[in-house]
This record gives C-alpha cells, structure tokens and sequence, in this order.
C-alpha cells in the first residue's frame, strides 16, 4: 500500500489498523497487516532501488501472468503484490523495459496498462504527502517515453499515449518544455503510425482545454500549444485531404488517412475552445473548406458491413458536426459566411444517413448542430423551407415516431433560446412502453452500455417522478442486473455514471412518497454492492457508497444491523488510500453519525478512535483537510458529549499544530465553522476554557488572530450562520468576555460579527496559496465523480434554534444588558463604528428590544 502521513503526536495512528515503518523521518507507510510476499527476489519497498537485471524482469513477468488469472484465489495477491512493490525505484522502469523487449505480445500489453494504471495513480505530486515516484524515475520516464510510444504497436501506444497525457497534465509545460517540440518533429516523418501516435498523444493532452476554467496561466499555455502545433497541424491538416484523394481507391490507406484527420478534427475542437485564436481565424478558409468537403463524401466510401459499429466516415462526419456546432455557438460572426453551407450540407447529411445504429453518433451531432442553429433569430430563413424538415422529421426515427414528433416540435420556435419543450404530463401515456423500449434496446447487439440510452432513461426518470413508481420494481431488478453484468469489468464511464443517477433517482423518487420502501431497495442493491466491495471494483466504490448514504439517510432513527456491520470495514486504510473514495466516506460515515450516533458510542464505542484516526490523517493534507472537518463536525454535533470528552483536547492540539505548520485560507474557514460549532454544542464558556487549558491566553490569541480577522472568509448561508450563532454566544454567555482582560476584544468581535451580516465576503487568496481539487485528480479511476441524484440536503445545525441570526444577536444582547446593566449600551456607544451601530440599532428595533 501506498505511503500516507503521520503526524509527529499520532494518538489515533493505532486505531487505524496499522504498521509504523520509517516515521524517524516524520512520514508513516500505512501498511497492510494480512502479510507480505516477501520470498519473491524482488527488493522490499524500504530498499533505495530494484535492480534493473533479468531476475528482476522475469518475476514481474510472472506476476503480471498471474494479475491476467481468472481465478481471484490467484490474481488479487498478483495484483495486491505488484502495488505493495510500486513504490520502489526503478519498478517504472522494469515495466518500459519490460513492454519494449519482452517476446510475449500478452506481456507487453499487460506491462503498458500496469505502467498507465501506476502513473496514473502516482504521478501527481500532492503537498504535504511524500512523492511516490523517486525524480531520477521520473526524468527516466519522460527521456524515453515519447520515443517508445511512437515506436510501438498501436494496443500498446494507445497506453503509453494516456500515460503521457497524465504526465503533461501535471509537468507540461514548466516541467516538460521540450515535448511539443519532440512531437511536432515526428509530423515529419512521413510515417502516418508514428503521426496518428502524435496526433493521439496530443489530444488526450489537449482535450482538457474543453473544461477548464478561464484563466491567464491556461491561456499563456494554450498560446505556446498554438506558437508551436497550429501551424504544423495546418500543413498535416491539407496534405493529409491531399493524399485522401491520391489514394481514394485504397481502401487500406484511407483508413488509416481518415484516422488521423478524426484526430486533427478533435484536436481543431479543444484548440478552439477557450476562444478563437488568431492563427484560425486568419486560415479559417482552409479548415472550413475542407471540413465541408469532407461532410460531402459519400457515405459509402469505406462502408462496412457492421451494423452496430460506426466507422471512420461517420465518426470523422460526427466530429465534424460538433465543429461547426462550437463555431456556430461561440463564433457566430466569424463563422456567419460559412453556415448556409453547413446547414445544408448537414441537412443532407441527415436525409441521406441510414437508420442502423451505426449512425446514431452522426445523427445525434447533426441534430445537435442544427439545434444550435435554430435558437438563433437571425438563422431563421434557413429553416423556412418545410419540405426540408419535414424530409429531415421523417428519415429520423429514434423510439419510433415519438422522437420524430420532438424533432418536429424542436424546430417550432418561439423566441431566442426558447425552443418547445415536453412535459411530464404530456409523457405521462407512454410511460410503459417508453421504458419498456428504453430497457429493450439495451439488449440490442452493441448497445448494452450504450451511454446515451442510459441516460435517456435516467432523464425519463428526472421527468417523470411519481409516475415511475408503478414500475419500481422491474424496473430496479433490471438496474441492478445491469449493474452486476458491467461491475465485472467497467469500460464506459459515462454509461456508468448515468446507471448509478437512475439507481438513485429510483431510491428518492419512491421513498418520498414512502419512505419504508427503502428496505426494498436495499434487499435488491446490497447483494450487488457487498460484490462490488468484496472484489474491490475500485471504479464502483466511489458510487457504491454514495447509494449507501442516499439509502441510510433514508431510514429516520436508527441504524440497520447490516450497516453497522459495514462500519468497521469504513476505517481500514486502503480505502483511505485511494483520493476518489474520500468524499464518498467521509458522506457515509456522516450518514452513519447522523442516524446513529448513540449506536456507535454503545456498540461500536472501540470504533471512535478509528473515526478520529481518519479526521487526522484528512486534516493533515490541505487536498483533503475539509473532508476531515465535515467528519469532525457531524462527530461534535452527533455524538454524545460522554463519548468524546476524552479525545476533545488532542482534537485542538491537531488542529492548532496544523495552524502554526501549514496554514491555508481554507483551513481558516474550516476552522472558523468548527470552533463556533463547538461553542454552540458545548457552549461558550467550555470553547474558552479547552483553549486556555492547551495554553494560557490561548483563547484571546484565537479571537484576536484569528476570529476577528478572518470571519469575513467564511462562505456559505450555513456556515456563516453557524458562526454568527456562535459568536453571539461568545458575545453574551461567556463570562470570561465582560471581567477579565478579555473585555477589550468583545467590541471588535462584535464589529467583526455585524461584517460578517452587512459586508461582502472577502474571497481573497493569498498569492503563494495553491490548492489541489479532488476533481482535478487524473484519470478515471482514481477521480471522485459526484452523483447528482444522491446530493445531500444541507443540514442547519441551528435551524431549529435560531431563524434569524440578526434577531437572535439583538435578544442576547438585550438579555446581557439585563444582566449588565449599562455596561452593554456604554461598550457599544464608545467603541462601536458609526457605521456598525446604525445596523445594531436596525436589529434591536427589528427584534422589538433595548439595551438596558
């Protein structure tokens, strides 16, 4: 297992389950306690490096033949072993040695996904953990990768290109400068299996440009992508059309031409996408002549004879349409010229494209295109041309002449971006045959992980609500048929997504109207689940515990037995290990404090030091710190007083050594939530006792240095409400505030508290801060992707205390100076600002009450 961190003071480290190894050097591997295969002449994981030697070679070889076994007796250790080496020097290295000269083409296929999965889960540096690949590793890695790519087979180029794409994603360009430059020479080569390499490489590198926020540090690097890529993919872009027509009678030559010009149009899409750059918009010419020339080819060029699977036309005419369509959306006057061409080279297109599922891709984007179009006013004359919709209405047919009619009534505008839409009402008499097919075409050769049929179901789910609850119950035995069928090897990512939303969308939509239907549920999912976990399907775990959440949420007292037969397994560290489960535990052990708080503290009371070894091992990374918080917070409200008042103190210690070592503005806000809350649960007197009880005047240092001038930080309704509850508890029910030397704060805190209700939030950064965002974690398997359907509802832990925090100030503050009298009116008069005591006497009088 992967290293962790380990605080200098681990008072919870124990009750993790785990080994200590090397933490003289502050750090602690987190390993596992179910035994090593250490026979093997491999080097441990301590050692400083594995040799690069044939022995060496040979065992990996036989344990990468094992990770390929049926049998899971004999490929989980494979694989279990193989990760517990991985954090050893060179084993990198053995993997490219071992995909470039081994003579087993299984082998070397193998050892390009072992190498993919390992960057991928390894690569990104992340602050505060140790670095999991030594840098001689990773100046190796980059010296040589590109070189090994272009030169090998195309299953295994495939690999190392994702490989690649991972690798710039975090060092390209500051940390890779001469990458582009090593791949735009290969377009010279002539080799189209080394340029269709490139091509590949650099769209998995590109194509997050399509999704990443606007920013000056992306655009410097889009402009150096574009100074040393535009023009030399410009040059490949024609010369590629111009061998097209050389050799339109060779069939063999045009697949792999019409294979690179699929890769230089998605490359055209992401470079586009920010906005539109200069050297496009002056050769927009050429890329918009020949993209039509290309929509115009005969469909039956390079026609195959499958049914189910699209080809290299109709996925280079899809991409094409999507083109056009982010010119049309994004770039309408430049673009204007070019259109009429488009739309009626796209209609074309439609009323000449067959109905076999192959073309449902390039219909879908000429729709979608054409759709984009007709939102527009001024495009209008170009669709008053009936006999061409109705010819379009009537050649596209998707569920029969139910979508032809919403194809119809898409075309009915009623304004700008106001296009006809259905309604549940309108759906509400087909619902049994629309789900009827929608489940049916999964059964259809090709499409039983058709993404988009997936999520046409999870939308007629959204839609239609209460009245999929007839068919609930068929309708989840399908799911989690589907979902047992694809956990034994998922491939489709967004297919997935979508099934897991419909599971959930099923749960909500059936349990609102009866909440004891949840039991149903959970006897249909939690066979599939306890699979899923048990075979460690890692991609399905994130979801899996999402659901798990929706469903515990679900029930409204207690915890079921076969959940908290769960809790135990929550705490054991691989999970942990792995950044995509982070949010979806610390959700579900949220769902297990809320529902079940006293259950834990009577049956599982040995396991809250397990709950708190998480919260420490979350807080001390600044990825991950407010993942500890949200678990700390439901354990302060939750759990009772009694089962934590030994553990209190060190909580404070942790938080506080994290304050002086590595302070950041969001652990800044976290904090503030978290202390108020604790005044709020505890009470004021206690939050200023435990502080000066860690160190004298603790408590004045805390609100001088940290309360009063970073309240205005915290975001969120909840949240500043939490701290304005609390501090108005500081204010009037602590003692310590009015006759001690503490007194001198309390106008200023009160100053900063009425801020905190009437200024803006102060959303600023300091320059050297730089956070990393769970979501931005590489690939797939290891990112946590949110289900829609499974949110959580925000939860008001005062709600049903306080309505209006300014109202609730003004009646504690009257309620002091009833207890004070004059001392409250006589602080706020002499050190209040004028300003600030205008919006104080706006609550009194809201409040209807005085300061005596």
């Amino acid at each position: 297992m992967r290293s962790g961190r380990c605080l200098a003071a681990a008072p919870f480290c124990r009750s993790l389950n785990v080994r200590r190894s090397g933490c003289g050097s502050g750090q602690c591997r987190l390993q596992s306690t179910a035994g090593s295969l250490s026979s093997v002449p491999v080097s441990p994981r301590d050692s400083i490096a594995m040799e690069l030697s044939d022995a060496n070679l040979q065992t990996l070889t036989e344990y990468l033949k094992k990770t390929l076994d049926p049998d899971p007796a004999i490929r989980r250790p494979a694989e279990k072993f193989l990760e517990s080496v991985e954090g050893n020097q060179n084993y990198p290295l053995l993997l490219l040695t071992l995909l470039e000269k081994s003579q087993d083409n299984v082998i070397k296929v193998c050892a390009s996904v072992t190498f993919k999965n390992y960057i991928k889960r390894n690569w990104r540096i992340v602050e505060d953990e140790p670095n999991k690949i030594c840098e001689a590793d990773r100046v190796a890695i980059k010296a040589n990768i590109v070189h090994l790519m272009l030169s090998s087979p195309e299953q295994i180029q495939k690999q190392l290109s994702d490989a690649i794409s991972i690798i710039g994603r975090e060092d390209f360009p500051q940390k890779w400068p001469d990458l582009l430059t090593e791949m735009v020479n290969r377009f010279q080569s002539g080799d189209f299996h080394v340029i269709n390499g490139v091509l590949r490489t650099a769209h998995s590198l590109f194509k997050r440009y399509r999704h990443e926020f606007k920013s000056n540090e992306l655009w410097t690097e889009i402009k150096l992508v574009l100074d040393a890529f535009a023009l030399p993919l410009t040059n490949l872009f024609k010369a590629t059309i111009e061998l097209c027509s050389t050799h339109a009678n060779d069939a063999s030559a045009l697949r792999i031409l019409f294979s690179s010009l699929i890769l230089i149009s998605k490359l055209f899409y992401s470079l586009n996408f920010q906005d539109l750059p200069e050297f496009f918009e002056d050769n927009m010419e050429t890329w918009m002549d020949n993209f039509h020339t290309l929509l115009t080819l005969d469909n039956k060029l390079l026609q195959t004879d499958d049914e189910e699977e699209a080809g290299l036309l109709e996925l280079l005419k899809s991409q094409i349409c999507d083109n056009a369509a982010l010119y049309a959306q994004k770039y309408d006057e430049e673009f204007q010229r070019y259109l009429p061409r488009f739309v009626t080279a796209i209609w074309n297109l439609l009323v000449t494209t067959g109905q076999e599922v192959k073309y449902d891709l390039l219909v879908s984007n000429a729709i979608q295109f054409l759709a984009s179009v007709c939102e527009r006013p001024h495009y209008k004359n170009l669709f008053e041309d009936q006999n061409t919709l109705t010819s379009i209405c009537e050649k596209v047919i998707v569920v029969h002449t139910y979508a032809a009619h919403a194809l119809e009534r898409l075309f009915t505008m009623r304004g700008p971006n106001n296009a006809t839409l259905f309604t549940a009402a309108e759906i509400a008499p087909f619902v049994e045959i629309l789900l009827t097919n929608l489940f049916k075409a999964l059964t259809l050769p090709g499409s039983s992980e058709n993404e988009y049929i997936m999520k046409a179901i999870m939308r007629s789910f959204s839609l239609l609500q209460e009245a999929i609850i007839p068919y609930i119950a068929t309708l989840i035995t399908q799911l989690t048929q589907k979902l047992l069928a694809v956990s034994k090897n998922p491939s489709k990512p967004h297919f997935n997504h979508y099934m897991f939303e419909a599971i959930c969308l099923s749960i909500r939509i059936t349990c609102k109207a009866n909440p004891a239907a949840v039991v149903n549920f959970e006897e249909a999912l939690f066979l599939a689940f306890t699979e899923i976990l048990q075979n460690d399907v890692q991609e399905f775990i994130p979801y899996v515990f999402q659901v798990m959440s929706l469903l515990l949420e679900t029930h409204k007292n207690d915890i079921p037995s076969s959940y908290m037969a769960l809790f135990p397994h929550l705490l054991q560290p691989v999970l942990w290990e792995r950044t995509g489960n982070i949010p979806a535990l610390v959700r579900l052990l949220q769902a297990f404090l809320e529902r079940g708080s006293n259950t834990i503290a009577s049956a599982a009371a040995d396991k809250i030091p397990g709950l708190l070894g998480v919260f420490q091992k979350l807080i001390a990374s600044k990825a991950n710190d407010h993942q500890g918080f949200y678990l700390l917070n439901s354990i302060i409200e939750h759990m009772p007083p009694e089962s934590v008042d030994q553990y209190r103190k060190q909580i404070f210690i942790l938080l506080f050594q994290r304050l002086q070592n590595s302070k950041t503005t969001k652990f800044i806000k976290s904090f503030l939530v978290f202390i108020n809350l604790y005044c709020i649960k505890y009470g004021a007197l206690a939050l200023q006792e435990i502080f000066d009880g860690i160190q004298p005047k603790m408590f004045g240092m805390v609100l001088e240095k940290i309360i009063i001038p970073e309240i205005q930080k915290v975001s969120g309704n909840v949240e500043k409400k939490i701290c304005a509850v609390g501090i108005t508890k500081l204010l009037t029910e602590c003692p310590p505030m009015m006759d001690t030397e503490y007194t001198k704060l309390w106008t200023p805190l009160l100053q900063s508290l009425i801020g905190l209700f009437e200024l803006p939030e102060d959303d600023t950064i300091p320059d050297e801060e730089h956070f990393i965002d769970i979501e931005d974690t590489p690939g797939y398997q290891t990112a946590f992707s949110q289900l829609a359907f499974a949110g959580k509802k925000e939860h008001d832990p005062v709600g049903q205390m306080v309505n209006n925090p300014k109202i609730h100030l003004a009646q504690s503050l009257h309620k002091l100076s009833t207890a004070c009298p004059g001392r409250v009116p006589s602080m706020v008069s002499t050190s209040l600002n004028a300003e600030a005591l205008q919006y104080l006497q706006g609550y009194l009088q809201a409040a209807s009450v005085t300061l005596l």
